[in-house]
This record gives structure tokens, C-alpha cells and sequence, in this order.
């Protein structure tokens, strides 16, 4: 997943332990948003035929923002193993970006994934990926906020805690009579209650509302 090879750079950027790790991680990011915040869709051949063109790769990748940090950027100092980790990391994600391959696979299950450093308070950052179940739906299929034949729907009891959410909506599937699932103890929710960027917000928000309640996530401080 192109997201686990972006944490991965973040983990491999030279660490000498106090505040450098942070500082590292802030300039390899200042320098890569330079290299890259002039790019298109041209540019990255999104859309269009033909490869990226080598050099643009680079900037992708991130490989350019290196080789500028250690010879223009003061990381020159730095002995040549320590970056090992990281070169092996950007190439892992330069070949990902080379891969244009698009595989759609269980479309109607959500996709998240968490990252942190392995030491919490050696850098201010946590990252989440979250993509919301889309599962193919009938066009002629009426688009309302409640379930009907056609529509993907998972079943919530009356009981489940705001912690079961995912785990529920990964028991979700397609209803196809009306009156198969009637269960009065049992409520039916439609997975894609709102459509959109609306449905997208609304998803992001009650991920990370339940992600930052969770007990292992907590500081245990005035950070909480």
C-alpha cells in the first residue's frame, strides 16, 4: 500500500535521538513539497500515455530531495549509512509510483490504516489512511438515508458501542428483498449513509473521534 511506503520513509529519515529526529523529518518534507508543488497531471502522466520521465520520478520519489539535503542541505556531514535505510525506502516508493497497474478488490469493505513513531514523543505526527467502502451499487438503485433492495447495509444492534463501528461495517452486505433481515432488536444502516464529500467528512470524522478515545492512544498528559 502506497501509504505504508510513505511511513516508511518517515522512519527511515536519520534519527540522532533529542529534537533531531523532528527537525530531519521537517526539512526532508520542506525541501520534497518544493520539489514537487509544481507538478501536474501531465507531469506525473495521470490521465495521459507514455511513462513519467525520469527525472520527474526523482522529485517523486523523493530520491532528488536527498541528494539535494546531503549536498546542499548540511546532511553531507552525516556518514553514508545513515542513509542506507532511507535510500532503500525511496526506492520502494519509486517503484510503487512506477506501478500503474489499478486493482479494485472488496470495494464494499472500508480500508484504514494508523501510523506513529515508533517513539511517540520523538515527533508530533500520526497519520491515518481512510478509504470508505464504495461497493457497486444500481444506478437505478434510489439514493436515500435509509435500506431498500439494492443498497449495502450492516446490521447494528442496540446495544454496540461507538468502538464496534468498523467491526460492524465489515459485516456488511447487499439487501435484496425487503423483508429478509426484519429484526427488531437489530437496526439496519446503509454503508454509505451520505454520498460525496459529504459521506467522506462524516466517515474521517467518527474514524478519528473513535481512534483518539481508544486508552492506547492516549499521551497521559495535557496533549490528550
Amino acid at each position: 500500500v502506497m501509504f505504508m511506503k510513505l511511513a516508511a520513509v518517515i522512519e527511515r529519515i536519520p534519527n540522532f535521538g533529542g529534537a533531531s529526529y523532528e527537525e530531519n523529518v521537517s526539512r526532508f518534507f520542506q525541501s520534497w513539497v518544493e520539489d514537487t508543488k509544481k507538478m501536474d497531471l501531465a507531469k506525473v502522466r495521470d490521465g495521459y500515455s507514455g511513462e513519467v520521465d525520469p527525472e520527474v520520478m526523482r522529485r517523486m520519489s523523493g530520491k532528488n530531495t536527498l541528494r539535494k539535503l546531503r549536498k546542499e542541505g548540511g546532511w553531507g556531514s552525516m556518514p553514508p549509512e545513515v542513509f542506507e535505510g532511507l535510500e532503500v525506502a525511496l526506492t520502494q516508493l519509486e517503484e510503487d509510483l512506477k506501478n500503474d497497474k489499478k486493482e479494485k478488490k472488496d470495494l464494499h469493505r472500508d480500508d484504514v490504516a494508523d501510523w506513529e513513531p515508533q517513539d511517540r514523543n520523538s515527533l508530533a505526527l500520526r497519520l491515518h489512511y481512510l478509504a470508505r467502502a464504495k461497493p457497486m451499487e444500481d444506478e437505478r438503485t434510489i439514493k436515500a438515508q435509509h435500506v431498500a433492495p439494492g443498497t449495502w447495509y450492516y446490521k447494528v444492534p442496540q446495544n454496540a458501542e461507538n468502538k464496534d463501528w468498523l467491526k460492524l461495517r465489515a459485516n456488511a452486505r447487499e439487501m435484496v428483498y425487503g423483508l429478509e433481515d426484519d429484526d427488531p432488536f437489530m437496526n439496519n444502516v446503509p454503508l454509505r449513509t451520505s454520498r460525496g464529500k459529504a459521506g467522506g467528512l462524516n466517515f474521517a470524522e467518527n474514524y478519528l473521534s473513535i481512534y483518539a478515545d481508544k486508552p492506547e492512544n492516549m499521551y497521559g498528559d495535557e496533549r490528550d
